[in-house]
């Protein structure tokens, strides 16, 4: 194997965003939250669809928990890869540009539904932030053991978007059951989409990775 592609390798070859961007996403978290709080005090809860503001820091919170608490990478290769490397095939580079590519549609959503009572984005970001909470909760209750990201998965992320896709739904009626079934396919193709490109990557470079079937 060529040592450019050994994980002990990658922490030197990454730039210094690719390795550090945990971080930065902890300092949003909590620079969101307050900027939340100066905005609109104890009235926050109390503001119309308030949960497309409150997901922004959650999501950035989780994110601090998958990668800079727990080791997101070393745990998603090697427990739905199997790979033998911490950074194969989910890299830190990829993860930073998967993660990354996430925060302007974030904050938007959040000015488009307010705004615009514009709900089409919040709702596939609840649909999605609901089926993450589930994967983290699921794989630590199955393994019996820590998934990176299960406690803001199961104290924020899932009584968070049951809410807001309870109020969407049912409270304001602003979605539509056909708007919802459309929503929860766009939703699941996205999933299987990322999850079907890292699985490409991984099965072009099998010696990379311990005997599965694929």
């Amino acid at each position: 194997m060529n040592a450019a592609n050994n994980s002990e390798n990658q922490p030197t070859q990454d730039f210094w965003i690719y390795r550090h961007w945990p971080t930065l996403w902890g300092v949003l978290a909590v620079g969101s939250a307050l900027a939340l709080w100066l905005a609109f005090g104890d009235a926050a809860f109390s503001q119309p669809y308030w949960y497309a503001w409150v997901l922004i820091p959650v999501a950035w919170a989780h994110e601090f928990e998958e990668y800079f608490i727990g080791n997101f990478w070393r745990w998603y290769n090697r427990t739905c890869f199997k790979s033998k490397e911490d950074f194969f095939p989910l890299t830190r580079q990829r993860a930073f540009v998967i993660n990354g590519s996430s925060a302007i549609p974030l904050v938007l959503q959040a000015f488009l539904i307010s705004a615009f009572d514009f709900n089409a984005l919040t709702l596939f970001l609840l649909l999605t932030v609901h089926a993450n909470a589930w994967f983290h909760i699921t794989y630590t209750v199955g393994e019996g053991r820590y998934s990176p990201g299960f406690w803001t998965s199961i104290l924020l992320y899932l009584p968070l978007s049951a809410y807001g896709l309870y109020d969407l739904t049912i409270v304001t009626g602003a979605v539509t059951p056909l708007g919802f079934v459309v929503g929860f396919a766009v939703s699941l193709l996205a999933g299987f989409g990322l999850f079907g490109y890292l699985r490409r990557i991984a099965h072009s470079e099998p010696e990379r990775l311990y005997p599965i079937h694929w």
